[in-house]
């Protein structure tokens, strides 16, 4: 479900997912099922050079990483995830 919500929500011949609607998604699909999905939140909002779209890859590693992850203390540096969660 969470991998088709992209399709819906896109705008545009790109069809790309503004930031700010995939961000809001998140919360609807990953709270409560993403261990640190507060600290990834934060990051989101906080510390993260914000894009106006979201890819559609982000999107799918994004789910990845939060089905993947149980312990953010246990992601290395080489581990190979995309920039945009490094």
């Amino acid at each position: 479900m969470y991998l088709g919500t992209y399709g819906f929500y896109t705008v545009g011949k790109e069809a790309v997912l503004s930031y700010d609607t995939g961000v809001q998604i998140w919360g609807l699909f990953l709270k409560g099922r993403m261990p640190h999905f507060e600290l990834f939140m934060d990051y989101c909002e906080n510390c993260l050079k914000k894009p106006k779209n979201m890819r559609k890859d982000v999107w799918k590693l994004v789910y990845e990483f939060a089905t993947t992850v149980k312990n953010i203390d246990d992601v290395k540096e080489n581990d190979g995830w995309p920039v945009f969660l490094d």
